[in-house]
């Protein structure tokens, strides 16, 4: 028979452990464990991690937590351990997280809660933390324990050598047999070597540890937690160890923390709603019936978007920019929104993301031009048919930049504005989607690198020791992967369907906040969940505020004006938004953009990494044309294009690149080298090169945001001055 491990504490656990997933279901592979339960103290973050690893182990994963509880309100505290029997466990569990109070000394759990919940979930009684030990060691009477007892659905021992703590196993032995109640015995580890004991004890010299209690609380196997507990006699041992665990393994089901798959949040008739939305808009910018460009792509990008769930992300940004926009607030979209036609067309994105052209808003005369690589730097004309003076869009950018190659990429939107239209916004979706639907996406943030190299440190002058580099920096990786404090996503907001409780998700962190907190991640909910980040922008709220002291309509402004642009020529741009840094500001003195396209150059070069570095230190002072140099992400699918490579192999490559990978591998270098230096020698290598890359459609927005700030700079500098110094003293 097999042994089962009940009790493992990870890196995420309140409780602090040096053990993180992966290390846990490969070493109880290693150890030829037939089952595993993780057993957080009072968190269960690290499900949706246990749930993407363990897919590819041939172990049971059991899903559990260990839980601080009272009985009265002012009774002591003791834990106990609770694992998920069947699929209606997890959103017990969920609620139960979600149920824990904040309080001094920690989160805990009044017993009535655990009493309303515990149906699809067993009970253990926690080892030396569990009310049981402190009753036994204080002589309860019998009437006293087989109260206690009958709280529990299994009892708890872990290894020990001191005699006290087995006389106390051993009462609790003999006192499950006599009432029938399995005795299991677990690690309740926190490391998985003795070695890697020297972590914990650094944390608790730090003072990030509460106690040290845990024993010695390493995976231990077989042989080890059968030697451990041979003073019980090799009969109880056998039991404990292996009868026992496998019977509590047996009442368990397999469970899924969280059903992936499409997104759970939808509008009814979303989709047919953003359909009938973007061409009742498109007809009234460029008449009925559309030009081919433009049906060819607001129908190819709507196919894409094949049902009311992922068209509710569409329409739920466009509901909330018409609702900020109504209430006088400046809207942008930041991320690749501004990829798409429909996005534009919805409202919520200025970019316009078509070919750049010509357009007649009287008679709907529609006209490209490959002269300039965006509309905004087409010269101007009058319309052939009418005489009126044409208006200029398109930014060229490609749709598989936010869909993908076949849509299947789940929107990302960055809706940007001020503090108050967020509040707003916030305030708007509560109503609306209503409170108990509505949570701020949470983060975990771990340890910095540097101060869990600190805590090594300190823990070697005051042990007087010095420790291996191998194990100084195991060590200081271990502690650096520990959660240190849950915290928000600025500006996330996640909402659930409708019919469903939150906890069929993710437990929620409420801790007397305005709004709960997601307990997971928001990047594992999404799907099923909706995310929106709601973001602030300082320039967002420099352009409102000189609107409102000057009564300038901001769409109103020349985007063409050469007294703005000579501004960025001259690198005279302190003060304007996304401009205003040395660095920006070193890129333009070395680059002298003249047009609107340079500009979104010189903004992705400067949100990219390891782009300008290479282009400024090396291509440029070596005569390659600014013109040449790739700036955002896009520009390289478009130039793979350009020389004849596929439009699907031209994005991956882009993505690969984009995301710092280099070249797709799976190709032959020297083959592919020889087709981009179509492009020049250099290109290839540079782009080998790059970390990251921005997207077009961010860098366009920052850059509209830029050129609207510097026009007031120029008409208004007075206004612009004061405006940017209020800014300055908030």
């Amino acid at each position: 028979m097999k042994r089962a491990e009940l009790h493992i504490h990870t890196n995420f656990s309140d409780d602090l452990s040096a053990i993180q997933v992966r290390e846990v279901l490969d070493n109880a592979e290693r150890l030829g464990l037939s089952a595993v339960a993780f057993t957080d103290l009072n968190s269960v973050h690290n499900f949706l991690e246990i749930q993407k690893f363990a897919y590819w182990k041939n172990i049971q994963v059991i899903y559990g937590a260990e839980i601080v509880c009272r009985r009265k309100k002012h009774a002591p505290r003791m834990k106990v351990t609770l694992l998920v029997r069947n699929q209606n466990g997890v959103e017990a569990l969920y609620k139960i997280i979600s149920a824990l109070e904040a309080c001094r000394g920690g989160k805990v759990l009044d017993w009535s809660v655990l009493a309303q919940y515990r149906e699809n979930l067993l009970v253990g009684s926690c080892g030396f933390d569990g009310e049981l030990y402190t009753a036994l060691a204080k002589d309860a009477s019998p009437e006293q324990l087989e109260e206690m007892i009958a709280c529990y659905d299994y009892l708890e021992i872990t290894p020990d050598t001191a005699p006290e703590k087995q006389r106390l196993n051993r009462a609790l032995v003999e006192f499950g047999k006599r009432k029938g109640i399995p005795v299991v015995a677990v690690s309740n580890a926190h490391y998985l070597t003795p070695g890697d004991r020297i972590c914990r004890d650094a944390l608790l010299l730090a003072g990030k540890v509460g106690s040290p209690e845990c024993g010695e609380g390493y995976l231990r196997n077989e042989a080890e937690m059968v030697a451990a507990f041979s003073y019980l006699g090799e009969e109880d041992a056998l039991r404990v160890v292996f009868e026992n665990p496998q019977r509590i393994v047996a009442m368990i089901e397999s469970v899924q923390p969280l059903c992936t798959g499409d997104p759970a949040v939808r509008l009814e008739g979303a989709l047919e709603q953003i359909s009938r939305r973007c061409r009742e808009k498109a007809a009234a910018i460029y008449g009925n019936p559309l030009p081919p460009l433009v049906s060819e792509r607001l129908e190819r990008e709507l196919s894409m978007i094949q049902c009311d769930e992922m068209a509710t992300y569409y329409l739920l940004s466009s509901i909330i920019a018409e609702k900020l926009n109504a209430s006088g607030h400046i809207v942008g979209c930041r991320g690749t929104a501004g990829s798409v036609l429909v996005a534009y067309l919805l409202g919520f994105t200025g970019v316009n993301p078509l070919e750049p052209h010509y357009y007649c808003s009287d008679c709907h005369y529609f006209e490209t031009s490959d002269i300039a690589r965006c509309g905004i730097d087409l010269p101007r004309k009058q319309c052939p048919v009418c005489q009126t003076v044409l208006k200029t869009a398109g930014h060229h950018i490609p749709e598989e930049s936010f869909l993908y190659i076949d849509g299947s990429k789940i929107p990302d939107v960055d809706l940007v504005s001020c503090p108050d239209a967020r509040t707003l916004a916030f305030h708007f979706l509560q109503q609306t989607w209503g409170g108990d639907h509505f949570a701020i996406a949470g983060w975990i943030n771990t340890y910095q690198e540097k101060l869990a190299a600190h805590y090594v440190r300190k823990y070697e002058a005051q042990k007087n020791c010095t420790l291996s580099p191998e194990v100084r920096a195991r060590t200081t990786a271990q502690i650096a992967s520990m959660k240190k404090k849950m915290v928000r996503k600025i500006g996330g907001v996640l909402l659930a369907p409708k019919d469903r409780a939150f906890e069929a998700f993710t437990p929620l962190e409420r801790n007397d906040e305005d709004c709960p907190v997601t307990h997971f991640r928001y990047i594992h909910l999404e799907p099923p969940l909706l995310c929106i980040d709601l973001l602030t922008s300082g320039g967002c709220l420099l352009l409102e505020n000189l609107c409102h002291a000057t009564g300038i309509d901001w769409e109103e402004i020349d985007l063409q004006d050469p007294k703005v642009m000579a501004l960025f020529t001259n690198a005279d741009t302190e003060g304007i938004p996304g401009f205003e840094t040395v660095f920006v500001r070193g890129i333009l003195e070395k680059t002298h953009p003249t047009t609107f396209a340079e500009l979104v150059k010189v903004s992705g070069l400067s949100h990219g990494w390891q782009v300008w570095a290479g282009a400024g230190e090396k291509l440029i002072p070596a005569g390659i044309p600014f013109s040449a140099i790739p700036g955002v992400r896009e520009d390289i699918m478009q130039d793979l294009c350009r020389i004849g490579i596929s439009r699907k192999e031209a994005f991956l490559h882009s993505e690969r690149i984009r995301k710092g990978k280099g070249w797709c591998p799976e190709q032959d270098r020297a083959l592919l080298k020889e087709k981009v230096s179509v492009l020049g020698d250099w290109y290839f290598d540079h782009c080998d090169q790059i970390v990251y890359m921005f997207p077009k459609a961010s860098a366009v927005t920052h850059t509209l945001l830029a050129v609207r700030c510097a026009w007031f700079k120029c008409y208004y500098p007075e206004v612009f001055r004061q405006e940017c110094a209020k800014l300055i003293c908030k």
